[in-house]
């Protein structure tokens, strides 16, 4: 026999119908999953809100406790003395700014006083030789940084969510460096042979631009890394990665008689800052100094003049000489062939300027004009 309707059903105690009552509780449930819902909507917003900021002192402490955990996880000594600098000038303006506490507010606050803050009178970080605004790169560094930090405070559990999180990335316009001319690469040399020492700094110039090294490489050179014979050297790069470079024999000549200046045990740094009874290894800072002593000698006052620079016009120089971009990018320690690509249309921007001046089909024009 047939069931009967939900609504044919008998209501013997004057009570709605069954398929009202099967309605209601439906419509009942539903609500009140809606309301759950818009509660731990709620909460979760009333959270994020609350607990992504730190206070100051206690942020300034938990910074020691995350570059302890940096220097624990093997990165570079140049990564956490950066991040320290960071860090420091982070706490400096919180406090010069008379903040209690650190959320997203105040971090858009400080992206936008590196721009601005050389306006102020003390200049930036309260230094008057900070008196010009921070390069684009250095604001994306210092995002960087801080979206390393808190997403580690996150990962501890100190944090529910980064304050650093609402804040998009900044963008950084690109920044085409200029290469060396060989002509260019030929004047520093000459400025280097008339320098108070000729060999260290000939040296210098010959195997950064012949290697593509970065300066940190190079200051960390040493005597137990540089295979003279068969011509290459294994440099420690970013993220603690080695990599073997290798250079001409014109480089290790020079290389060679630089060194015949003082024996050195396999431990000793290629590179020295001075002459003296220790062997100090050069830092990055000296490095710098003498590369713009040398480029200022050279004339070359119109240009940037930077261990950097080297790097770029060696990169573009063996693609000109004809090497591949997946091997300049192994040459170079880089992780990704971005740089590279640009590096390569550089170098096909001076290959289309070549073919303007030696076009076959405009020398045939010429020709036929004479």
């Amino acid at each position: 026999m047939p069931r009967r309707p939900l609504n044919f059903v008998k209501n013997t105690a004057g009570s709605p119908p069954l398929d009202f009552q099967i309605g209601a509780q439906k419509k009942s449930t539903a609500q009140n999953r809606a309301i759950a819902r818009s509660e731990r909507s709620t909460k979760r917003a009333t959270r994020k809100s609350t607990s992504s900021g730190i206070d100051v002192d206690r942020l300034e402490r938990l910074m020691e406790d995350y570059l302890l955990d940096c220097d624990y996880r093997l990165m570079s000594s140049n990564t956490i003395a950066t991040r320290r600098i960071f860090m420091r000038n982070v706490i400096w303006f919180l406090r010069h700014r008379g903040y209690d506490t650190c959320d997203t507010s105040e971090l858009r606050q400080l992206l936008v006083y590196l721009r601005r803050g050389h306006e102020e009178g003390n200049g930036r970080w309260g230094n008057p030789q900070w008196n010009k605004p921070a390069r684009p790169a250095t604001i994306r560094d210092y995002y960087v940084a801080l979206r390393c930090f808190f997403n580690w405070l996150v990962g501890e559990g100190l944090l529910d969510v980064s304050p650093l999180d609402p804040i998009p990335k900044p963008s950084i316009p690109t920044e085409h460096v200029q290469p060396f001319s060989p002509e260019q690469i030929q004047a520093l040399l000459k400025a280097a042979r008339h320098s108070t020492q000729p060999r260290r700094n000939e040296a210098i110039i010959l195997f950064l631009y012949d290697t593509g090294v970065r300066a940190t490489e190079l200051c960390q050179l040493k005597m137990q890394d540089v295979d003279m014979g068969n011509r290459h050297a294994r440099v420690l790069g970013k993220g603690n990665k080695s990599r073997v470079v290798y250079f001409s024999r014109e480089t290790a000549r020079v290389l060679s008689l630089y060194l015949r200046q003082r024996p050195r045990e396999p431990e000793h740094p290629i590179f020295l800052s001075r002459i003296g009874r220790d062997y100090p290894p050069m830092s990055r800072s000296a490095l710098l100094r003498i590369i713009r002593s040398l480029g200022r000698e050279a004339g070359l006052t119109a240009m940037q003049v930077s261990p950097h620079v080297f790097r770029h016009s060696a990169a573009i120089q063996l693609l000109r000489n004809g090497c591949d971009v997946y091997s300049l990018m192994s040459l170079l320690g880089h992780s990704s062939l971005t740089i590279c690509l640009t590096y390569l249309k550089l170098s096909q921007a001076d290959l289309e300027n070549q073919h303007r001046r030696y076009s076959p089909v405009e020398s045939l024009s010429s020709r036929r004009s004479k």
